[in-house]
Order: structure tokens, then sequence, then C-alpha cells
């Protein structure tokens, strides 16, 4: 027919691409070597161990001590068969800090009058000390009378320290009662007492030059 309008061609649908997909490429996984087992260190030099002279002093305070005071056992004195074995050597024992020990626990338990020294003591108000002594340690049957000789000096000598250091300190030592103490304090404030304290001084003085 005249004057149709033919359709307009009818366009061709075309799919659109496919992506072919590729999966990943697989690793290998190598098994890793074995583990070498760990050779011992070497033993350290013994000429590269710094000795304690080459250490730096260590900054702890170490606190005073009476080296002839076992602390607070004073009171407490060993079983027979735990008792040291002492020895005469000269005016004094072997071995020595274990009598001297021995000796200053022995006044501490005994010291219950305010003698002002050893040789003050009567005779007989000494064989306490040397029974507390005995109870302390212990020697041969044949050094016994030697044994209580040097006691005896060694007693007084340290008692005589003891004295000095109360002074020193100027406080009544623990165990000596209060009113000892203070009879104590009377005979060393006397004007005997200093005067022959000065002697004394004067006369270690001159020895000494």
């Amino acid at each position: 027919m005249i004057g149709e309008v033919p359709p307009p061609p009818t366009p061709a649908v075309h799919p659109p691409p496919t992506h072919t997909i590729h999966p990943p490429p697989t690793h290998i996984v190598h098994p890793s070597p074995p583990t070498r087992a760990e050779e011992p260190l070497p033993p350290p030099d013994p000429t590269s161990i710094p000795s304690s002279s080459s250490r730096p002093p260590s900054k702890t305070a170490t606190p005073f001590t009476d080296p002839d005071s076992d602390g607070d056992g004073d009171d407490v004195d060993p079983l027979l068969h735990d008792r040291p074995w002492i020895e005469p050597y000269g005016k004094g024992f072997i071995p020595s800090r274990v009598a001297s020990q021995a000796i200053t626990r022995s006044i501490k338990q005994q010291y219950l009058t305010p003698w002002p020294t050893w040789g003050a003591i009567p005779i007989d108000d000494r064989k306490p000390f040397w029974e507390r002594f005995k109870m302390k340690v212990q020697w041969k049957a044949e050094h016994e009378s030697q044994i209580h000789r040097n006691f005896n000096m060694k007693a007084s000598h340290r008692l005589s320290e003891m004295f000095r250091d109360a002074r020193i300190a100027g406080e009544r030592p623990y165990w000596m009662g209060e009113i000892i103490w203070n009879s104590l304090l009377a005979h060393w404030n006397s004007v005997e007492f200093r005067k022959k304290s000065a002697t004394n001084q004067r006369n270690r003085a001159s020895e000494k030059v």
C-alpha cells in the first residue's frame, strides 16, 4: 500500500561476553628443613669470672653486733653433748671466740649485785659465774685447773669492757637491773673513781710514748 511505513528493523540482541574465571594459582608449600639442635654453650673461662675483690661493695649497711654476744639466746644453755670443746692456751682459750661468748653470757645471767669490778666479787660469789660457764662449754678433766684460772682473768677483763661500753652508751644494758645500774652510776660518778680513772689514763698514755 502506498504510504505505509515499514516497521523498523529489530536490533539483534547479543548476550554479554562471558568472562572466564581462572582459579588462583596454587602455592606449593615446601616443608621447612629440620631444626638443628642448639649446641651447648662452652663453659665460662675461670679467668673471666670477677673475684669478690673486684665486685663493687654492697651499699647495705651491716648493723653493729656485739662480737661476744649470742643475741636472743643468752638464757639458753646447750645440752651436754652439744657444748663446744675448749682448751687452755696461755692465759686464754682456743677457740677464743667460743670461750669469750660463754664468759659474756655467764656474766649477763649471774650479775645480780652492783660489784664495780671482778676483783670486788667475793670468792664464794664468783662460783655461780663459774658454774654458769661450765653449762656452756666443756673441756678435758686434766685442763680443769688452768681453765679455771684463765676464766677468772678473762671474766675480769670482760666485765670491765662491758662496764666501759655501758658508760659510753650512757644507758642501762638490758641484762642489768635498774637498781644495780643506779648503784654503778653513783660509783662511776664518785670523786674517788674519777681520780682513779684519770690516773689510769695518764699511765696508759705514758706507756705509749
